[in-house]
């Protein structure tokens, strides 16, 4: 059985579709859990460790089924966590060549990959493009902090510079799925900052398409709506000033 420094992965299961935040964070992981623990002697690779509670997850599984986790972080996160069924590279999650050089077996093919480092749009744009042709058909790449909405402004977690990194995050992701939508499942489960699971269905080695842009549709107002704006913006400030 895997040791996780921070996590007790029993006491997580626990929390499993009770109430509350904690609930909901412990329950997103679980689902990484389940993905794996269903799967045949798995290879598993995830981008992001901090304090290893993804990690904690995948081990626990793979330990379970004969699989083997690959976690890779610029970071040294070595001591998070302790099982045969563990590789810590620190590495670059772009440094594709070095990783591999490090896990020869992630090039016969990726049954997950979770990632959580960098939490910014280009980042995880490419990261989708070098590493899609490595997960296998059938395989699953998951997303930690889809959800933009704990972010924004008087939020839970209100902070300009993270709603910005999870709006470009949640849009890079969106954009994949729609420029690959014939080879692609995407669910997301939502509360705390989200879990996003994306399904691929075509073969190992498949090169997929860039993410394209999806522009918006500028609606124009009529008289009345604008007339209707107006008033109301007029109704707020003239409230202001009493």
């Amino acid at each position: 059985m895997p040791t996780c420094k921070h996590f007790d992965f029993e006491a997580l299961r626990q929390l499993e579709y009770q109430p509350g935040l904690e609930a909901t964070v412990a329950t997103h992981h679980l689902k990484l859990y389940h993905l794996v623990a269903a799967m045949q002697a798995p290879t598993v690779m995830e981008f992001g460790v901090d304090k290893g509670r993804s990690t904690c997850m995948f081990l626990h599984a793979c330990e379970a089924v004969g699989g083997h986790l690959y976690s890779v972080d610029v970071v040294d996160c070595s001591g998070v966590a302790e099982s045969e069924a563990w590789t810590f590279i620190q590495s670059s999650d772009q440094a594709r060549d070095t990783i591999i050089a490090a896990a020869p077996a992630v090039a016969e093919g990726i049954d997950l990959l979770h990632i959580d480092s960098l939490h910014a749009r280009d980042h995880v744009r490419d990261l989708l493009l070098l590493w899609y042709p490595y997960v296998k058909a059938g395989g699953y790449i998951t997303f930690h902090d889809v959800d933009p909405t704990p972010y924004l402004k008087s939020q839970r977690k209100d902070n300009p510079k993270h709603e910005r990194e999870a709006i470009g995050m949640a849009t890079v992701i969106r954009e994949f799925f729609y420029a690959n939508a014939n080879q692609l499942y995407l669910e997301y489960h939502f509360g705390s900052t989200g879990m996003g699971i994306m399904r691929k269905l075509s073969p190992l080695h498949t090169v997929p398409n860039p993410p394209v842009p999806i522009r918006s549709r500028e609606i124009a107002l009529s008289w009345d709506g604008l007339f209707w704006t107006a008033r109301n913006s007029l109704s707020r400030l003239v409230r202001r000033l009493r």
